[in-house]
């Protein structure tokens, strides 16, 4: 049986043969092979990079948004990228000019790690197993086969020890293989683990709890597994999407048209979908709704005080990467079958090209109802429109979660991010096989048993998404409002009513909020464009969906994901402020990030302003997750508020075209 890294090394290596070379047609297309090709050209020419280096990420260098407003078809592109290098265990930070061909920058980041590349998982796994103390404990659980076994290596976080100091650290376990099908998550050998140091080349220590029974049952869920051990529900009749007239959109390089919308679509390898340049067409104008919107982060604590589950603190976007980690859809199931699939291009470890071609699908779907409608039984007429919306998706496996990305556009202007979970969860061995054998309930103190010998550890699914919301037109401020009651006169039937207040915030620091239980709305509104009967134009945030984070804010994790300290936060546009828990992740100090950038107390009224948004999932495990975790989903919506004159679906067609 092959290893999961050496298979996913073999497939890199294949694809980046094939990578092709595509010129970019727009200002913020993504980087191709032969971009990636010249990045490495220029690096060596100036005596900065050798057959040695590695890049943890290459992407796009974003040309100003004058530039991007501005810039019309047949115009000069501006070509430039953002580098991440890594020379041993030092890291730079690189510009190059690609159009030029010159090195614009380059700096050295001390105290900072890069993200995880494929060859540090395929090297602490070998490190790991090459250790005598690791092959005697395993030995002592009866494994001599190391061909049966996986061992995930995993970011070690920050926890403030002296000994985490200067060291890259990744926590190593194992799990059984030899009852493995299509789950390579379902028996961990619990209580061994090997903390490896990637800087050092070495394992600095072997933790060995004890002797922890494997689960024997069979937790695989392909269908014929399914069938022997639960039996299989009579096939359901043909559901199917059908466009038999073909798609209403068109896709032109990177550019999607829909229904009124236009927007830039690019794959990222920190980041994965990025929507760009987001305008709807009224009257005959494009009008500009979001500049730029994508995932920041993700982060996933486990809550569990063992050895081997306290570490378990992820932030899978800025640590690997959901561009990186992104998974080829299958047709028919991930998508529908009548999907537009777009390839993409992002770099591997060496700095050569990745073409990945099939993990960014876009497809529209007929909900199945009405966008709006009305039925008036006194004169028996009835008006309604089918409502029919456009998905840009992408899924990443990102070890044992796969999540699904969604950007939803519909016909009334607005555009919901959605994220879902699924996979396999998180399992952690334990003796007893059910909740009535002694000491069963403390060993699943921290999660719920899920199966013989396997309690499925509690955590939650944090996701901030970065808006950089510029609605007609950058000069934008921020909205809050709140429910009030106000108390009647005494005379009155009533006793009370509510009124709407409005907070307007003029620094970064007031303009961060937690939901909770208030009954509060938040909108971006435009400075200078009001609608016909006065209203400033303005979209609208609903967040649904919000995760609470309760763990105290010293906390060394806390820290880090300094982000969750709002639900809701507004900065002024700087173009150096990209991800809610800044540029270098890995094993940070939680010292860079949206909490840090908060503190300069900037000004956010009429101006260029940035809206980031976190919602997510306290995961209180069940039975029903095991083998493999239904859909679980939660949303954000961007909604126009007096964005429009009136209901921008009012000109939808009662049928569908002949």
């Amino acid at each position: 049986m092959k290893k999961p890294f050496q298979s996913i090394a073999a497939f890199f290596c294949a694809v980046a043969l094939a990578a092709p070379a595509v010129a970019a047609e727009h200002p913020l297309d993504p980087l191709g092979a032969a971009e990636f090709a010249k990045v490495k050209a220029v690096l060596q020419k100036a005596g900065k990079a050798d057959a040695q280096t590695r890049y943890p990420l290459i992407t796009l260098l974003e040309p100003p948004k004058n530039v991007v407003r501005k810039w019309r078809k047949g115009d000069a592109i501006p070509r430039r990228a953002r580098v991440v290098v890594r020379q041993g265990a030092r890291v730079f930070a690189a510009k190059v000019d690609l159009a030029a061909g010159i090195l614009e920058q380059w700096q050295e980041v001390e105290g900072r790690q890069s993200s995880v590349m494929f060859e540090e998982w395929a090297e602490a796994q070998e490190l790991a197993l090459a250790d005598s103390r690791l092959r005697a404990a395993l030995a002592k659980r009866g494994i001599t086969d190391l061909e049966k076994i996986y061992c995930p290596p995993a970011s070690q976080g920050y926890f403030g020890q002296p000994e985490e100091e200067g060291k890259r650290l990744f926590k190593v376990y194992c799990i059984d293989l030899r009852a493995a099908g299509n789950n390579y998550y379902g028996w961990p050998i619990e209580g061994l683990y090997a903390v490896v140091d990637l800087a050092g080349k070495t394992v600095v220590r072997v933790y060995d709890s004890g002797v922890v029974p494997i689960a024997k049952d069979n937790l695989n869920f392909s269908e014929k597994d399914v069938a022997e051990y639960a039996g299989l529900r009579p096939a359901l009749k043909p559901v199917l999407l059908s466009q038999p007239r073909g798609k209403n959109f068109r896709i032109e390089g990177n550019v999607v048209e829909w229904q009124k919308w236009r927007f830039h679509l690019r794959m990222d390898r920190r980041v994965g979908v990025v929507l760009s340049d987001v305008s709807y067409e009224d009257g005959g104008k494009a009008r500009p709704v979001l500049y730029q919107g994508y995932m920041s982060e993700m982060f996933v604590p486990y809550n569990d005080p063992d050895f081997g589950w306290f570490s378990r603190t992820y932030f899978d976007v800025g640590e690997y990467g959901l561009g990186l980690l992104a998974s080829q859809l299958v047709a028919g199931t991930d998508c529908p079958e009548t999907a537009a699939f777009m390839p993409s291009v992002i770099n591997d470890d060496e700095g050569g090209a990745i073409e990945l071609p099939q993990m960014l699908c876009v497809f529209e779907r007929n909900t199945g109802s009405p966008s709006w409608r009305h039925a008036e039984f006194l004169n028996e007429t009835y008006e309604g429109r089918p409502q029919v919306e456009l998905v840009v998706r992408m899924m990443p496996q990102v070890g044992n979660y796969d999540y699904v990305i969604d950007w939803v556009f519909n016909q009334a202007g607005e555009l919901d991010g959605r994220v879902a979970a699924t996979g396999i969860d998180a399992l952690k061995g334990v003796k007893a096989k059910n909740m009535e054998e002694p000491g069963a309930k403390e060993e699943a103190a921290f999660g719920t048993m899920v199966a013989p010998n396997l309690v499925a550890v509690y955590h939650d699914h944090h996701f901030n998404f970065r808006l950089d919301l510029d609605v007609d037109g950058a000069e934008n401020y921020f909205i809050r409002n709140h429910y009030e009651a106000v108390k009647l006169p005494e005379e009155h039937p009533r006793e009370s009513v509510y009124v709407i207040r409005e907070d307007v915030p003029d620094s970064e620091s007031w303009a961060r909020y937690s939901l909770g239980g208030k009954i509060q709305r938040f909108r971006v509104a435009s400075a200078a464009r009001k609608n016909r009967v006065g209203n400033p134009t303005s979209y609208e945030i609903l967040p649904h969906g919000s995760a609470k984070y309760i763990l105290p804010d010293s906390e060394w994790y806390s820290k880090r994901a300094g982000f969750l300290q709002s639900d809701v936060w507004v900065t002024p546009f700087d173009a150096d402020e990209r991800y809610a828990s800044g540029d270098f992740v890995f094993a940070g100090k939680g010292d860079d990030g949206l909490a840090v950038w908060n503190k300069k107390n900037r000004g956010v009224k009429n101006a260029d302003i940035v809206v980031w948004v976190n919602i997510g999932m306290n995961h209180f495990t069940r039975s029903e997750d095991s083998p493999v975790l239904p859909i679980l989903w939660r949303t954000f919506k961007l909604r126009p508020f007096n964005f429009f004159d009136r209901n921008p679906a009012l000109d939808l067609r009662t049928k569908f075209a002949e």
